[in-house]
């Protein structure tokens, strides 16, 4: 039950009708206050009074003195104490503030799908090199020596020694390089022949899940359909072209003259 109001004067404005305003603007549960968004300042203000409703009085901006700034004064906000008509049923209100929560609950916010950028390819000189070998190391070692004066068979610049050492560390490698790669090739090869030599079995299984299927299936095709016309005893058709044309042409004068006949009365009296 609102509480009473205490005051005599009213706002100037005319009354407020509940139906001018949204369900969700005010608050008519019988088991709660009620409550109004006030039209002038936007705030939730408690309806007063027992038998003549009015909006609570309340300020424009409903602050303090504190929180008010320097030389700012308060004004009551001028729909204050204005007088409320409860034109709608509270069945009625309650049924479209229920209808509007739902809405608002099955709404489900779009999912963004972030576009995938296109994966681009590393550039040259981001791409591993190829691993070096004795061959590429001395190719690049006697192309230096060729470009550089410094190089000679018994001197070498910082470069040349580099690639120098680099070159007989790869030579020194070379042996044991060359027994992986022959192992790995063997073990290639070994496989290779494994999957060979176990590739019938494996057809031979394959075929034996499905045998059955494939031998219900030809019993099938080989019995003739009940009520059948095959191909070969159908109706006889001309293969002679030109008998094939003349048969049609007297035929499509035949139906010409019977219509010609049919449609003209003298002719059909002939």
């Amino acid at each position: 039950m609102p509480a009473r109001t205490r005051t005599k004067r009213r706002s100037f404005l005319p009354p407020l009708k509940l139906s001018t305003l949204l369900p969700s603007h005010y608050n008519l549960r019988p088991d709660e206050v009620n409550t109004v968004v006030c039209p002038d300042c936007q705030t939730w203000q408690r309806i007063m009074g027992d038998k003549t409703l009015t909006i609570r009085d309340h300020y424009s901006t409903d602050l303090s003195g504190a929180e008010l700034e320097a030389g700012q004064r308060d004004t009551r906000c001028s729909s204050a104490r204005r007088i409320v008509e409860v034109d709608v049923k509270v069945a009625h209100w309650a049924k479209q503030v229920e209808e509007g929560s739902t809405q608002v609950a099955a709404r489900r916010a779009t999912t963004v799908l972030k576009k995938i950028p296109t994966p681009k390819p590393a550039a040259l000189h981001q791409l591993d090199p190829a691993p070096a070998t004795a061959d590429s190391a001395r190719k690049t070692y006697e192309t230096h020596c060729s470009r550089c004066t410094t190089c000679t068979g018994k001197s070498h610049c910082q470069d040349g020694q580099r690639l120098h050492r680099h070159y007989l560390h790869l030579l020194r490698l070379e042996p044991q390089h060359r027994r992986e790669r022959e192992l790995a090739a063997a073990a290639n090869r070994k496989a290779e022949r494994k999957a060979a030599k176990e590739a019938p079995a494996r057809r031979a299984r394959q075929w034996d899940d499905v045998r059955l299927r494939v031998l219900a299936k030809d019993i099938l095709r080989e019995i003739p359909l009940q009520d059948a016309l095959g191909p070969i005893r159908g109706a006889a058709v001309p293969t002679d072209h030109e008998d094939t044309k003349k048969q049609s042409q007297a035929l499509a004068k035949t139906r010409t003259e019977k219509a010609i006949r049919e449609a003209s009365p003298v002719r059909a009296a002939a």
